[in-house]
């Protein structure tokens, strides 16, 4: 069999911008916005959930790019942050699925605290994976209203990504977003009448 021809990088980037920004059938008032999860249940015969569980926190982790050609540190810290985020029902005995060998040293030095529960968040620039839970609940208009893309779907907690986000998003996509949710919220209070003194939500 011949060797099958290498990705030019045109070809790379253009598959990576397929996989972040959403196509016009995705941005349909049906469709968007939109965030999802996934149960373990999907990969795992049966898992432990904690009853009741404790509050997450979250730690950002420095997660290198993975290029359709991946090394191989990119591809262990990547596999193991989605295979720990997966878990998330287990919660705070979520550590009890991992032996030391299973995590990159960064993770396993969190994970070896014991039972804490706690979610892996890539680390980047605009900290759009921070925000991405409220990023993905505002509507197309106000989205694009404050100049951000529209992106695919957005994931919660994370587990993958085809490409460094932060290349595709404006240097104050923080920013913008922070204006852009304020304004969407206070329209709503405006609506739901929270700003009127004799609402009891008021007092």
């Amino acid at each position: 069999m011949p060797d099958e021809r290498a990705l030019t990088e045109e070809e790379i980037e253009a598959f990576r911008r397929a996989q972040v920004f959403a196509d016009d059938d995705k941005t349909t008032p049906e469709m968007y916005p939109r965030l999802w999860n996934i149960s373990a249940g999907m990969l795992y015969r049966g898992v432990i959930r904690a009853e009741p569980p404790d509050r997450p926190e979250y730690v950002t982790v420095s997660m290198p790019e993975q290029r359709l050609t991946a090394d191989t540190e990119a591809v262990a810290v990547a596999v193991a942050v989605a295979e720990w985020n997966l878990l998330w029902e287990a919660a705070q005995f979520r550590r009890r699925f991992f032996n030391e060998d299973d995590l990159p040293r960064p993770l396993w030095r969190v994970a070896d605290k014991g039972d804490v529960n706690v979610v892996f968040v890539p680390r980047s620039r605009t900290r759009y994976h921070e925000y991405a839970p409220l990023f993905h609940l505002l509507p197309r208009t106000t989205v694009e209203r404050f100049g951000l893309p529209l992106l695919h779907a957005g994931q919660w907690p994370f587990l993958s990504s085809p490409a460094d986000i932060d290349r595709y998003l404006p240097a104050d996509f923080e920013h913008r977003l922070a204006r852009a949710v304020a304004e969407r919220y206070a329209r709503k209070a405006d609506h739901d009448g929270l700003h009127d003194c004799g609402s009891p939500a008021a007092r």
